[in-house]
């Protein structure tokens, strides 16, 4: 199994993959891989849901 992680480390991994692309939403706290979040889209200012494993893993982004 995977090293548990805080909100801030998962924050942090998304800035080192997608840059300041795109950004985990107010609020919303980081509990495991595979529950989706929201994440704020930096460059069309919309939001979206995604599983942290594809944000990381897969470098997913918004679909816009």
């Amino acid at each position: 199994a995977g090293k548990n992680i805080t909100t801030n480390e998962f924050i942090s991994n998304i800035k080192s993959i997608h840059g300041d692309s795109i950004s985990l939403a107010n609020g919303e706290i980081y509990t495991g891989r595979t529950k989706k979040l929201k994440f704020d889209c930096n460059k069309c200012n919309k939001e979206f849901f995604a599983s942290p494993n594809n944000i990381i893993f897969n470098k997913m982004v918004c679909h816009q």
